[in-house]
């Protein structure tokens, strides 16, 4: 065996997900993205206090150099105009309730729409919030398993007297349930190679 490029003789570092609980959360960068469910005010944030401080930039520093991803991210949507649907009440009791947190949690600090309809999100950089992580159900591409989400911005007062509630699971449900079942059905479906097909006295070891 030739000696290669790269060669150092390290453990590989393993990638966790952040427990369901509160936290204390630092926002990094913010952004408006629109998607088909609407526009979201993206926030980049880490852990700024507690034994998981930093956790998303270790995780993010574990990666490999190609197709890193920052994974500590929120999505809050944004309410859209003459929306007057339940579900755009609700959309916008969420986004007061976020923008009133945010206030509440950084004294000092009023929001303002004048910069972000030029698209600059700044303010909002170094900002401390509470957060409600949750874990989050999902199938994609035949895999199934688990990630931790923040559910909701919260009081940072609360988070650091631990007066909250850890929130409950998200599972699977609606179309991705429907796909799910699908696929273990035909999965069930399919008869495997016997125990005896599997030996071959072929194998050189």
């Amino acid at each position: 065996m030739k000696r290669f490029e790269g060669f150092v003789p390290e453990k590989k570092k393993v990638r966790t997900q952040l427990p369901a609980g509160g936290y204390v959360i630092e926002i990094l960068k913010a952004r408006e993205e629109d998607s088909d469910f609407g526009t979201s005010l993206v926030l980049a944030y880490d852990i700024a206090e507690g034994p998981f401080a930093g956790f998303f930039q270790q995780d993010f520093d574990a990666q490999l150099p190609e197709g890193r991803k920052w994974r500590g991210t929120y999505r809050l949507p944004v309410p859209a105009d003459y929306d007057d649907s339940a579900f755009g009440a609700f959309r916008l009791q969420e986004f007061n309730n976020a923008v009133a947190l945010l206030q509440e949690n950084n004294p000092g600090y009023c929001w303002d729409f004048g910069p972000m309809e030029r698209g600059d999100f700044s303010q909002l950089d170094g900002k401390l919030s509470g957060a409600l992580v949750r874990y989050r159900q999902f199938y994609v591409d035949g895999r199934v398993g688990f990630v931790s989400e923040v559910k909701e911005l919260a009081s940072v007062t609360d988070i650091r007297t631990s007066n909250f509630v850890v929130p409950k699971p998200k599972y699977l449900s609606g179309k991705a349930l429907q796909e799910w079942r699908k696929d273990e059905a035909l999965r069930s479906a399919q008869v495997g190679p016997s125990a005896a097909e599997l030996i071959s006295e072929d194998l050189p070891f």
